[in-house]
């Protein structure tokens, strides 16, 4: 029942209404008592609105008392499913267009949302030639549920023309209506069409297919708007979700054509060019696609229409690595119409290409007083300013858990400046990725944080990487012979081994975190050993000699069995 009532509250969030002016109160009634968890004395006032909107043949109102009392039954009964499912088909038997066809539509939604949520029961089962109980869809198979589905929805667009007259607004009671919906998708037909497009376009793969299949191999699915409206789609595969899909874009653009809605008719036309291309299984569909959308953007040049169009081209462009024609095309639409939604695409495009990217790893150790190297990778950067802080090991950490800019600002100006330079970059101007080494300067001995920064002076609207890096020319390696761990310090320049360097093991205080403290030094050879007689976690190794000093990490020790 819980998944049932999240239905049918996702459905009235597309159903949401400020109500008409003379059911305000009664609207206002149900709202309070819901709000003091009282569904029975809800449901009561809901039935109410429900027979003063039937005497007044008010559609918006009608449907919208049907959503509430569904949704009070499913909270004030056990499985409560069935009671709704019945309660619509009572109501669609008594009402005509258009109330008629939006609960249809609304059923066929329930149902397939119903499928959606219990997948795997449907997926267990095997069809049958017969309902199981014809009452009962939970009991159905999966073939015979799509059936149902697809019946509905198909009922649902019937008496399209009348469908076509009714302007979307009419439902702005009950519709949750968005900007662009009055110039997109702008009579109720449009609004159930699409609706119904939500379950043909699935890919839905376990349904049964026949060996008649219906595929999408004809050309001509993936041609203008004009020459696919004038089709003759036809299978003996009738229950083809990809069949009735094309069917359903079909009468969308004829509707469009008619009305002369070319805004409308580009929106649902780049629709159907993505489907048809998504499941075409023809050859060279990319190239053909291409064409169309570039053939019909020319054929609405003049019309704001146009950039949507453009906007699906300069997609591919981007995808095809041709930044440089995606951007050109982005500016165009963004010059021709800058109010357009079309427009509004391409300045989301056009930032996406023009957006810049830093990132910058340096080595993690280097030798003393030796020049290095940090790998820089970047997109659409001209220059960079290096600023190096010297730094230990707990500002390090304090630094990388500070998130806002001033307060990484404040940090870095608190921080001991160490060497400042600059790198001009090569920027193509393709607008694509690119790496390049730059020189890092000598270093002294220490721990340093390195930033870099497209502007002189840091900006938080200007884009920045920070990396750090040792100097040290010590060189700690590591095994674990003998149930023991043991280390070797050697120089990082000669190879040579380092006598008496002191290592320590250590990690932080925590609670149920084991404590570590150990501190060994090696022998002539540079080695020292370690028997770990418990785990421990986030082991800190540090090494240090007279002139030198280096942390190698955070580690893990095991504990060994000695009596082995």
């Amino acid at each position: 029942m819980k998944k049932t009532t999240t239905l049918l509250m996702l459905l009235l969030c597309s159903f949401i209404a400020n109500a008409q002016h003379n059911f305000d109160t009664l609207w206002t009634k149900v709202e309070k008592l819901e709000v003091q968890n009282l569904p029975k004395s809800s449901l009561k006032i809901v039935t109410e609105i429900y027979e003063k909107a039937d005497k007044s043949n008010n559609s918006s109102q009608i449907i919208k008392s049907l959503f509430y009392q569904s949704k009070f039954s499913l909270l004030l009964e056990e499985n409560a499913q069935l009671k709704v499912i019945d309660n619509f088909k009572k109501h669609i038997a008594v009402n005509k267009t258009p109330t008629k066809n939006v609960l249809q539509n609304v059923l066929a939604n329930l149902y397939w949302q119903y499928f959606t949520q219990n997948r795997y029961k449907f997926y267990n089962r095997t069809k049958t030639d017969a309902k199981v109980n014809i009452d009962d869809f939970r009991t159905w198979d999966l073939d015979t549920l799509f059936k149902e589905i697809h019946t509905y929805f198909e009922a649902s667009l019937e008496d399209e023309k009348r469908l076509q007259e009714i302007h979307i607004t009419a439902f702005s009671d009950i519709l949750l209506l968005q900007k662009t919906t009055k110039t997109y998708a702008p009579t109720l037909f449009d609004f159930l069409a699409n609706n119904a497009l939500t379950f043909y376009k699935t890919s839905e793969n376990s349904i049964t297919k026949p060996s008649f299949q219906f595929y999408i191999d004809n050309i001509d699915f993936l041609s203008d708007a004009k020459t696919f409206s004038k089709l003759n789609i036809k299978s003996k595969d009738s229950l083809s979700l990809q069949l009735n899909a094309l069917k359903i874009y079909q009468k969308i653009i004829e509707l469009h054509i008619t009305t002369g809605n070319k805004n409308a008719l580009a929106n649902i036309d780049i629709q159907r060019l993505a489907f048809v291309h998504k499941h075409a299984t023809f050859n060279n569909k990319n190239e053909i696609l291409l064409e169309i959308l570039k053939t019909s953007r020319q054929q609405f040049k003049k019309d704001e229409s146009s950039g949507l169009y453009a906007f699906e081209i300069a997609k591919i462009y981007k995808n095809q690595s041709k930044n440089k024609e995606a951007l050109a095309i982005c500016k165009a639409i963004l010059k021709a119409f800058p109010k357009s939604l079309g427009a509004q695409k391409c300045g989301i495009l056009k930032a996406q290409i023009e957006q810049k990217n830093l990132t910058i790893i340096a080595e993690k150790y280097i030798p003393i007083d030796k020049n290095s190297r940090i790998l820089v990778t970047y997109t659409n950067i001209e220059k960079l300013f290096f600023k190096s802080y010297k730094i230990n090991q707990k500002q390090l950490e304090k630094f990388n858990k500070t998130y806002q800019f001033e307060d990484k600002k404040t940090f870095l100006n608190s921080l001991e400046s160490s060497k400042i330079w600059n790198h001009t970059l090569r920027n193509k101007g393709d607008y694509f990725q690119h790496s390049t080494e730059v020189i890092v300067p000598k270093f002294k001995n220490g721990m340093y944080l390195i930033v870099a920064s497209e502007s002189e002076e840091l900006q938080e609207n200007s884009i920045y990487g920070t990396t750090t890096m040792q100097v040290t020319d010590l060189t700690l390696v590591q095994n674990t012979f003998d149930d023991k761990y043991n280390y070797q310090v050697v120089d990082r320049n000669t190879g040579k081994p380092i006598k008496n360097a002191q290592i320590q093991l250590k990690n932080k205080v925590f609670k149920n975190l084991r404590h570590i403290n150990q501190k060994l030094k090696t022998n002539s050879n540079g080695f020292a050993s370690f028997i770990s007689d418990d785990a421990y976690r986030n082991v800190n190794i540090h090494v240090k000699t007279k002139n030198d000093f280096a942390d190698f990490g955070n580690h893990y020790f095991y504990k060994y069995n000695r009596t082995r």
